[in-house]
């Protein structure tokens, strides 16, 4: 295998460095188009999850599967819903969305709450935050640049049934780099 060459090199930092410019956790600029925000229909689209894949919702479910075996036989393995969509505007002229899904374990136990956030950008939808929380987030805007996501959090001796503590992490919007970034989290103990 030959050596990258500089220009590839280059090229590769200046894709880098856009994305974290524009605040992208993954660099995920999806093919759907999006010229404004509030009028993407997030309930019958295809969104890329982490641990999950892409899924593909229809009236904002979807089912997921762990193996191709599950898929051939028809045996969904999760099931997805989004269960939150909220229009948020951090700043001046500029309106994000946040879909919030619930993805519960079917042939398991367990479940996972991902919040997401997008933006239009050059005519495409662009992911700016994407976070997953076992066993459920609550998030809350305490104001319009500052949202706070509480969750279940283990010490290393707690089962998986009973986490001792919650944590909640917040997020304080960038004008700049153009998403929320986390400033604070508490851990406190819960009865």
């Amino acid at each position: 295998m030959d050596a990258p060459k500089p220009v590839t090199l280059i090229f590769l930092l200046i894709i880098t460095l856009l994305r974290q410019h524009l605040g992208a956790e993954n660099g995920d600029i999806l093919k759907a188009p999006c010229v404004n925000i509030d009028k993407v229909d997030f309930k019958n689209a295809a969104i890329e999850v982490k641990r999950r894949g892409v899924l593909k919702f229809d009236s904002g479910a979807s089912c997921s599967y762990d193996s191709p075996d599950h898929a051939e036989a028809g045996h969904p393995d999760w099931q997805n819903k989004i269960i939150l969509d909220h229009l948020v505007n951090p700043e001046a002229g500029l309106s994000l969305r946040m879909i919030v899904i619930s993805s519960k374990h079917l042939t398991g136990t367990g479940s996972w709450e991902t919040v997401l956030i997008f933006t239009c950008m050059d005519g495409h939808l662009l992911k700016i935050f994407d976070r997953q929380y076992l066993y459920g987030a609550k998030v809350t805007f305490l104001e319009p640049q500052v949202m706070s996501i509480a969750s279940p959090d283990w010490d290393k001796d707690d089962s998986m049934c009973c986490p001792s503590h919650e944590k909640r992490e917040s997020f304080k919007w960038n004008s700049v780099r153009k998403t929320f970034y986390l400033f604070k989290t508490i851990r406190k103990k819960v009865n």
